[in-house]
């Protein structure tokens, strides 16, 4: 793996959020042959609960998330597996390994499962100023004027993103329209699951670009959540799987592909959101700056990676589109942004999800 990609690169994961700066950890906590880092070491948002002993050689540029286990079933912990990260499904914690012990550093779910249809935990992410949320594992569905995340149906499309700030603030205290840092958020954590590339790599290859090859021509709703290319006509190895799994084992639909998702920011244009257009790449020089770091990934990655483009900010005040559509090729993917259409506008490819923040 490319370690321009590795260095400075940050993880949000575990259900209470974390960042991980390499560098940063390097000289904050000083990795030294057996040096030690004790329960309760705060390292931006996210606290080891046990004491934990690394050694110089540790091989983080390397460090990724391996895997969802249960607690009675850990895999094993050596030198191979020094600061690779596990996700215990049944006790909802994160644990790294210290080339000897599996050592716990998070947990506590923030309590989705009893919303009213299918949302998933988000852990936050400190460095986009994101606490830990629910959101829609669906896009938004309109069953009877109520915004619902459900597999069946198309998505509520044909909708002003005035109009979706409204039906996803209508579900009660606590709900809003996804927002920049929150998509990011999400897509963020997605782009570090190494199941989410076609190389079984983070990093390497392309990542799953959903519903956007056009064919069919249209929307999806999903009718069977066991296969995650449903109603694309397409199957594994291509890159139309409309699903992203994340590093707390939850799983997100159509993040990218199959409609646009408004969010709930607009741009100021040129500063910090790039005029440029038609679409570029996140590695232009345009755009890999404030704006990557707001929004795009963190590897230096292009469409040819499949995490999607940027189109820049035509008008000031333009609403922000991510995502992509059933027809965006290689221009859709979790991190394309979209910043030409205003809040008043509406189309048949353009949808919503909402969010929940306890």
């Amino acid at each position: 793996m490319d370690r321009n990609y590795i260095n400075g690169i940050k993880f949000s994961l575990g259900f209470f959020s974390v960042t991980f700066l390499l560098f940063g950890i390097i000289y904050a906590v000083g990795f030294h042959p057996s040096s030690d880092i004790l329960a309760g070491t705060f390292i931006g948002n996210y606290t080891f609960q046990d004491n934990v002993t690394f050694q110089e050689e540790a091989i983080f540029s390397q460090v990724s998330l391996i895997g969802t286990y249960n607690s009675t079933n850990l895999p094993s912990c050596d030198n191979s597996k020094q600061g690779k990260l596990i996700f215990l499904n049944d006790t909802k914690v994160t644990q790294i390994c210290n080339s000897e012990f599996w050592k716990t550093l998070a947990s506590g779910p923030v309590g989705c499962s009893s919303l009213s249809g299918d949302w998933i935990e988000i852990p936050g992410n400190t460095d986009l100023g994101t606490s830990d949320f629910c959101v829609m594992k669906f896009e938004a569905k309109d069953v009877g004027g109520v915004a619902t995340s459900q597999p069946s149906l198309t998505p509520w499309a044909s909708i002003t993103q005035t109009s979706a700030i409204t039906e996803c603030s209508n579900l009660g205290s606590g709900y809003q329209l996804i927002t920049n840092a929150q998509w990011t958020t999400i897509a963020r954590n997605a782009e570090l699951v190494d199941s989410n590339w076609n190389s079984s790599t983070s990093g390497v290859g392309s990542m799953w670009i959903g519903h956007t090859d056009n064919v069919p021509a249209n929307a999806l709703a999903v009718s069977n959540i066991s296969d995650y290319y449903d109603g694309t006509g397409q199957s594994s190895p291509s890159t139309q799987r409309r699903v992203l799994d994340l590093s707390n084992g939850e799983q997100i639909w159509d993040l990218s592909g199959n409609i646009w998702n408004w969010n709930s920011d607009t741009c100021t244009q040129g500063d910090p959101w790039s005029s440029t257009t038609p679409f570029i790449d996140w590695t232009n020089a345009d755009v890999n700056g404030v704006e990557k770091t707001l929004a795009g990934p963190l590897g230096d990655f292009t469409s040819a990676n499949g995490v999607g483009q940027y189109y820049g900010c035509t008008i000031a005040g333009n609403a922000f589109l991510r995502g992509g559509r059933w027809d965006y090729a290689v221009s859709g993917g979790a991190f394309s942004l979209h910043l030409v259409y205003a809040p008043s506008d509406s189309d048949p490819s353009y949808g919503f999800r909402c969010t929940y923040t306890p």
